[in-house]
């Protein structure tokens, strides 16, 4: 942990680092479980791939749930540049800088936890993955903000 955070100039949260230190490194649920913390900067934790990895070092940017309006009304082809240009910006893992993943909550939806800017040591639920391959409609709130708890005892039950 001390590497990691020297290389991109960070602090992790104290709860979050005594956690993997003192409850494990990944496991058990929820969801598909904790991630082990060598997979937390992967963009895609289904799809490990190091081509694609989040950049804990610059600061999240959210302060309240966010979501792309898309601009699509209709389903003219003529929309397909305007589309794609959408999806880019969309999907572009810059919308998570300054966190590392957590927890797969599955199908493209992530547990993020903020390590650099103004929501440090907040959970934000990411979701925006799942959109079962269309954007023809509003996608709901996809970013939904948690804190984590410091941790007040030390037996932990899972």
């Amino acid at each position: 942990m001390d590497e990691f955070e020297a290389k991109f100039n960070l602090q992790l949260p104290g709860e979050y680092r005594l956690f993997l230190l003192e409850a494990g490194n990944g496991g058990a649920g929820p969801f598909y479980g904790v991630l082990p913390f060598e997979k937390c900067l992967f963009s895609d934790i289904d799809y490990p791939n190091d081509k694609f990895v989040l950049n804990p070092s610059l600061p999240f940017s959210y302060h309240e749930e966010w979501n792309m309006d898309n601009p699509l009304n209709g389903e003219d082809d003529e929309q397909d540049e305007q589309l794609e240009a959408f999806e880019k910006e969309y999907f572009d893992d810059k919308q998570v800088n300054g966190t590392i993943r957590i927890c797969n909550y599955g199908c493209g939806h992530f547990i993020n936890l903020v390590v650099k800017g103004e929501e440090y040591s907040h959970i934000w639920h990411w979701n925006i993955r799942c959109v079962h391959g269309s954007l023809k409609t509003r996608i709901l709130k996809n970013i939904i903000k948690f804190q984590i708890l410091p941790i007040k005892n030390r037996s932990y039950r899972f």
